[in-house]
């Protein structure tokens, strides 16, 4: 989420910098304290505060940035389309003063970082909701913009977020590229380092920069160390729903049936506690609680989950924009439930 947050921090530090002057002591805090509640996943609240920053600082970039950076956290956590119709004119909005503080201030690398940072919430934001080919040319530009940036100062660690990410999963997706180089290892290797550097080192990106590192983990299957830097996350945003949907994905692939459900439940209470948590993500819960319940031969409350998974797409198909197939894993093993079929026969884990 918030990768580029050090942009405030940056203006608040560096003296020599005349932008650092634009804020405050008191605005200051006031954007420490909206970043805070986004962290600890008091969303809402985190919007409202960074809406007032920014009426507050109209033609400055913070306050659209951290509007952007909560608000496409709050989306893809809780897998919901909640205030869509914003994103067109915050991203316009955004990326003119990106462009505008760099015209004003072209060897300050915080603004390469500022823009690469929006440019990369675009091509992810755009990649969830239209697909590949609109997010490709974005995804460029936000690297491109993050190669300057960390060219300019490579101790800008919340630089490696963006890097990391990029070159581990273009070796990953796009290995046909290192046919005849051999370097595709190397590249994800370095991808990693990357994505280490900025979990450690970065002012505020380091948990996003967790987050995504866990992915890579996870695709790896290296499922222990993914769990490692799960449970600093989680220890210290013990709300966070996307860490717990990673933790269980993780406890399943290892089989760790009953700890997954532990999970399954208090991420049940997390959800329920928001009110735009999105159909695809209840029925991603409930798929995977049936799975649990089905594997610890809890067969009527496997029944229970499965139903519920059901019932959510039925009853807001148009709005479930992932998880389709889930749902028909949900009715065949709901069949195989009523049919008294042994319903652990020749079935995946996940």
């Amino acid at each position: 989420m918030l990768m580029i947050i050090s942009f405030v921090c940056h203006f608040s530090a560096a003296e020599e910098n005349d932008a650092s002057k634009i804020f405050s002591p008191a605005l200051f805090q006031k954007i420490i304290h909206a970043t805070e509640k986004a962290f600890a996943d008091d969303l809402l609240d985190s919007l409202k505060e960074f809406e007032a920053i920014k009426d507050e600082i109209p033609n400055s970039p913070v306050g659209y940035l951290y509007l952007v950076a909560v608000l496409d956290k709050l989306q893809s956590d809780y897998m919901t389309d909640y205030r869509e119709e914003d994103f067109p004119e915050l991203f316009r909005n955004a990326h003119e003063v990106g462009e505008a503080y760099i015209r004003n201030h072209p060897g300050d690398p915080v603004g390469y970082l500022y823009l690469g940072g929006i440019q990369g919430y675009y091509s992810l934001h755009y990649y969830r909701v239209k697909g590949l080919f609109s997010a490709f040319t974005h995804g460029l530009r936000a690297i491109n913009n993050l190669k300057i940036a960390n060219r300019m100062n490579p101790e800008l660690w919340d630089t490696y977020y963006g890097l990391g990410t990029y070159t581990y999963w273009k070796a990953e997706k796009a290995g046909f590229l290192f046919l005849f180089t051999g370097k595709r290892k190397s590249e994800k290797e370095k991808g990693i380092r990357y994505l280490v550097t900025a979990a450690e080192k970065g002012t505020y990106s380091s948990a996003e920069a967790r987050g995504s590192l866990v992915r890579v983990l996870i695709n790896e299957h290296l499922y222990d160390e993914a769990l490692q830097w799960l449970n600093i996350g989680i220890e210290k945003y013990p709300t966070s729903a996307y860490q717990f949907r990673f933790r269980i994905e993780i406890y399943i692939q290892k089989k760790e049936w009953s700890t997954a459900l532990k999970d399954s439940i208090q991420l049940e209470k997390i959800l329920s506690s928001k009110p735009y948590t999105g159909p695809d993500a209840w029925i991603h819960l409930y798929y995977y609680m049936g799975l649990c319940h089905k594997k610890l031969n809890q067969m009527e409350e496997a029944k229970e989950a499965f139903k519920k998974c059901i019932e959510t797409e039925e009853k807001y198909n148009e709005k479930v924009l992932l998880y389709h197939s889930l749902v028909f894993k949900a009715r065949k093993e709901s069949r195989k439930l009523e049919n008294k079929e042994d319903p652990n026969a020749d079935q995946p884990s996940s």
